[in-house]
């Protein structure tokens, strides 16, 4: 079931069947053409226009699956023989045309983790040749630290971090193997930004060049989550929900309306949109106003359980909602896949309106749509409601016409402004009072 709104139209482009048990991680192909799915039965690789399944690998249960940034290859990570611990034991590499497995690495981990040119792969404490399968760098006092946590690669593939969950925040020399920068933390995750530059984690964000903290989010978990083009953050702030600032003058800009996601959003390769889940649902926001245009909820389904009332025996029939474990948008950010315990994967697809995902103002003028950028500039100049005052907190807010379209009004930035729902729906269309 999806609910739909202000959005363009969705639709399920596939419902992929054939697991027997949960599908625990999706990735997509470089190219977007197929897409693996890795369950607690094994690993199957889809062909995402026919929905045929191209590869069934002989992988056993899988913890985590990660396919090469050239597109050639699959890493995968087994369990550990407890599905519902987050450390996998010994990762595979597998050919993606053949389906074989080529190469099995000893360890612990969660993920095995390509670098950005295929070349290497990070896996339990240590960087391996991704052809050869030998040892090539041990990380320093990485072997010692805790496993479950993945290393990420920073984007030109000359450092990696990783955070333990429970004492520290570490960063290496990727030549080296060196530890070149310890922090005290307890957050489960790590980001890089876009450029490099930057780390993000405990809501706040160093600067590698300054050597000095940029950014911190007041009452913030977690790790902040990055735009594509860096300017903005999304971070999931105590007794409010995901927030996104400007990443530049640390501005607060809006929140995530609707229910907002547990543990983390994704960002859209377009940087237009969000994608999150709390478990039982997934939601899409427009970034820019923060807007949920779609709910999806088909990871339910209806289930015969035995009940005792009063002493008798029966069944009944319930719906069950399955938690969803894995969401991924396509590399082009046309479709987004969704798996969890029901042991499906679903494929959305937005059919695109005018080449936009936007949110559109409101009001009978509006006959020309306002460009991304341009509404993103007029959120953050005026960031409240220009005639009551009400902030994203309080009402959804819009982007209207001083002047309207109908009227001869421009697009121009003099033109235009802020205004809540109410107020929008209120002023119709006439100039302001």
């Amino acid at each position: 079931m999806a609910s739909f709104g202000n959005s363009p139209e969705w639709s399920l482009g596939l419902e992929l069947v054939g697991h027997n048990h949960a599908v625990r991680s999706l990735c997509w192909s470089p190219d977007g053409s197929q897409l693996a799915s890795a369950g607690d039965d094994n690993v199957r690789v889809w062909d995402v226009v026919s929905g045929a399944a191209v590869h069934i690998l002989d992988s056993g249960p899988v913890w985590s699956v990660r396919w090469s940034p050239d597109g050639l290859r699959l890493a995968t990570v087994s369990h550990s023989g407890n599905r519902f611990s987050y450390a996998g034991q010994d990762a595979a590499v597998w050919d993606v045309v053949s389906g074989e497995r080529v190469l099995v690495l000893e360890g612990v981990g969660s993920a095995c983790e390509w670098s950005p040119d295929s070349s290497q792969l990070a896996w339990s404490g240590r960087l391996w040749d991704a052809m050869s399968g030998a040892c090539v760098l041990v990380l320093e006092t990485a072997e010692n630290s805790y496993p479950e946590e993945r290393f990420l690669w920073s984007p030109d593939g000359s450092s990696l971090a990783r955070a333990d969950g429970v004492n520290e925040v570490r960063v290496w020399d990727a030549v080296s193997g060196a530890c070149v920068l310890v922090f005290p933390s307890r957050t489960g995750s790590v980001r890089w930004s876009p450029d490099g530059s930057q780390l993000a984690f405990d809501a706040r964000v160093w600067d590698l060049a300054q050597r000095a903290w940029v950014f911190a989010v007041e009452r913030g978990i977690g790790a902040p989550s990055w735009s594509p083009d860096g300017s903005r953050l999304v971070c999931e702030v105590a007794g409010r929900g995901p927030a996104m600032y400007d990443a530049v003058s640390g501005a607060f800009l809006h929140v995530l309306k609707d229910k907002p996601a547990i543990g983390g959003v994704l960002w859209s390769p377009d940087g237009k949109r969000l994608a999150g889940t709390d478990g039982t649902k997934v939601q899409v926001w427009d970034a820019v106003s923060g807007v949920c245009v779609i709910v999806l909820e088909d990871h339910f389904k209806q289930e015969l359980r035995e009940t005792r009332a009063l002493g008798e025996k029966g069944t009944k029939l319930f719906n069950v909602t399955k938690k969803v474990l894995s969401v991924r948008w396509s590399p082009d950010g046309s479709r987004l896949a969704t798996a969890g315990e029901d042991q499906t994967v679903r494929v959305w697809n937005r059919t695109m309106n005018q080449g936009e995902f936007n949110v559109e103002p409101r009001g009978v003028d509006n006959v020309e749509l306002v460009g991304e950028s341009l509404r993103f500039q007029i959120l953050q100049r005026d960031r409240l409601c220009q005639l009551c005052g009400a902030g994203p907190n309080d009402e959804v807010l819009e982007i209207d016409h001083i002047v309207p379209r109908s009227k001869g009004g421009s697009n121009e930035p003099s033109n235009l402004q802020v205004l809540c729902a109410r107020c929008s729906r209120g002023k119709n269309n006439s100039t302001n009072a």
